[in-house]
């Protein structure tokens, strides 16, 4: 079963990216600027993530998006817990 890799952006730290363990950093990418947070297997990896990696050879999101993050987000601050 194939595992994949995840790092974390140093000075962005709610930036992720995800590779199919053994690979290459894409190009345009510095690995200084990326620190391993840990190693999942296929079955732990979310499919919009795997599609992006079957796509492009990697996969990145953002993680802990507040909700005035959002474009047009219109979430009260009194109604988020």
């Amino acid at each position: 079963m194939s595992t994949y890799s995840y790092f974390l952006h140093l000075r962005r730290p709610s930036f992720r990216l995800v590779l199919k363990s053994g690979s290459s950093f894409p190009s345009g990418l510095d690995p200084i600027d990326w620190k391993f947070k840990e190693e999942r297997p296929y079955d732990k990896v979310h499919a919009e993530v795997m599609k992006d990696i079957e796509c492009q050879g990697f996969g990145a999101y953002q993680q802990d998006i507040r909700s005035e993050d959002i474009p047009g987000a219109r979430i009260a601050a009194s109604s988020r817990r």
